[in-house]
């Protein structure tokens, strides 16, 4: 009985080491794409009426679509080319006939692509395997070998300055391992204008000092006399489109005048443009327009535009007040291009004679008047006239008058004397 056990105790451990060495074998780190044949076989390639089984009916079917007497789709075609030349035809029919009658093994499974099943990172291998077209199983398990690290370049963590180091580290793309770290060496002093203790000179030894505008650090020095001014032409007044400019000869150095200067002669005139609204008229007010100036920017031109007037909306005129001989009236209607309602006045009609008028005529020197009775009012109504004034005649004479002579003029409608012109011999 103990040897019966014993026994039973042996095989039990056996079985569960086979299995164990089975099970680690199909693992995807053991397995590399020198696969049994059982591992590349696809059940369903050939299986093109779907039926679960390989059988000369799928060998007739193929048959009958190399000659066009049956249409596959995509899908169906793929599963069809046993031979996998990219054609269905009569060699794939004949496959599959063989294989039907056992005459062939099997057919390989076909790759629709690649599939990671565990990523390789830095530190560890990864696994992939083979998607197969047909029967979407995976097959040609294979390992991914472990990346290196990869940096994508230096980040600085200090800024360096004319103090103090600053400080760049490398670190992997992937799994953000620090990879290396450097030193970033100091920067030169950042040195504003040269400051004098006196004005630039030419001719004279001048003391000067920098100042770093980092760390406020003065760097004192002495600037030799050059023996000479260095001329330059600097613009004092620039030419425009119209005016001359002006340009005086200086030294670049210490800014001593020469006094000679140069006239820079104007454009010639203002670019012309079109015309440019910049104030639109509206119902009761101008607009203007003006031309701009392409090269100075300035308008030089200049016009207003007449305001557009109402338009009156069909069906809106209204009469508030109606005129009478003397008083105004008024009417309102609604303006469509404004979307006002506007007010306008109406003259008055003045008086209008019932029958005959009563005229006494004005002359030279009296007023006049015209009566009459108003034909729509009713009311006696004088209308003055006023004096027609003197018309002076031709200069008369000579009369003669004590110690000499004189001329005189008169009114030509009353005769009055107007004016008298003396001589004396």
């Amino acid at each position: 009985m103990l040897r019966k056990n014993l026994f039973l105790l042996l095989t039990a451990a056996i079985l569960l080491i086979l299995t164990a060495v089975c099970a680690s074998a199909a693992t995807p780190e053991s397995l590399g794409y020198e696969t049994a044949p059982s591992q590349v076989l696809c059940k369903k390639c050939g299986d093109v009426d779907a039926d679960g089984r390989i059988t000369s009916g799928d060998a007739r079917l193929v048959l009958r679509c190399s000659v066009g007497l049956e249409k596959f789709d995509e899908a169906t075609r793929l599963c069809a080319d046993v031979d996998g030349d990219g054609k269905v035809n009569s060699s794939d029919a004949r496959v599959l006939l063989r294989y039907s009658v056992g005459l062939e093994e099997g057919f390989r499974h076909t790759r629709l692509e690649t599939v990671t099943l565990e990523p390789a990172t830095c530190f560890s291998v990864g696994s992939c395997a083979d998607l197969c077209a047909h029967c979407g199983k995976l097959y040609n398990f294979a390992k991914l070998p472990a990346t290196e690290h990869f940096a994508a370049g230096w980040d600085t963590l200090e800024e360096a300055d004319c103090e103090r180091e600053g400080l760049c580290e490398l670190r992997c793309l992937y799994c953000n391992t620090i990879m290396d770290t450097r030193l970033i060496p100091k920067t030169n002093h950042a040195f504003g204008k040269t400051q004098y203790e006196t004005a630039p000179d030419c001719f004279h030894h001048v003391n000067t000092w920098r100042v770093c505008s980092v760390c406020g650090f003065t760097e004192p020095s002495t600037e030799a006399p050059s023996g000479a001014h260095t001329f330059v032409w600097e613009t004092e007044k620039k030419p425009t489109c119209t005016e001359d400019g002006v340009s005086a000869e200086k030294c670049a150095h210490c800014g001593f005048v020469s006094g000679r200067t140069q006239i820079l002669k104007n454009a010639g005139g203002h670019t012309d443009s079109s015309w440019r609204t910049v104030q639109y008229p509206t119902c009761t007010g101008e607009g203007l327009r003006t031309k701009t100036c392409r090269r100075c920017k300035e308008v030089f031109a200049s016009e207003k535009l007449a305001a557009l007037g109402h338009v009156m909306q069909e069906g809106s005129y209204r009469v508030i007040s109606e005129p009478d001989c003397e008083q105004n009236g008024s009417a309102e209607y609604f303006c469509t291009r404004c979307l006002q309602t506007v007010t306008e006045t109406l003259a008055a009609v003045g008086h209008k004679p019932a029958g005959e008028a009563t005229e006494i005529k004005p002359t030279c020197t009296e007023n006049g008047s015209v009566s009459f009775t108003c034909s729509e009012c009713g009311e006696d109504v004088v209308m003055p006239v006023a004096a027609t004034g003197h018309t002076p005649g031709e200069w008369e004479g000579p009369v003669e008058s004590e110690g000499g002579f004189y001329f005189i003029r008169r009114c030509i409608v009353c005769e009055e004397e107007l004016e008298r012109s003396e001589r004396y011999e």
